[in-house]
C-alpha cells in the first residue's frame, strides 16, 4: 500500500497529470478563445501544435534539470576527492 502511495505522489505522475490537464484545457477551451476576433485554436492542427509545444517545453525543462543535477553531483564528487 505504501509503495503505491509513493508511486502516485512521484514527480513524474504529478507532471503527467498536469500535462494532461493543460492539454485537455487547450483541446476543449482553445476553440472558444478569440484574440482580436480570430480563433487561433479553432482547427485541430493548431491545437495539436499547441499541445506538442507544451510537451516539448516540459521535456526541455526535464533535460535541463537532469543536466544541472549531474553537474552539481560531478562538482561535489570532485570537491570530495580533492579534500583528502
Amino acid at each position: 500500500m505504501l509503495r503505491t502511495l509513493n508511486y502516485s505522489a512521484s514527480t513524474l505522475v504529478i507532471h503527467g497529470i498536469g500535462l494532461l490537464a493543460m492539454s485537455l484545457v487547450v483541446w476543449v477551451v482553445g476553440p472558444v478563445i478569440a484574440v482580436s476576433g480570430s480563433y487561433l485554436l479553432e482547427s485541430n492542427d493548431s491545437r495539436i501544435l499547441a499541445i506538442s509545444t507544451l510537451l516539448v517545453i516540459w521535456a526541455l525543462k526535464q533535460i535541463q534539470r537532469y543536466v544541472a543535477a549531474k553537474n552539481n553531483n560531478d562538482q561535489m564528487i570532485r570537491a570530495l576527492a580533492t579534500d583528502d
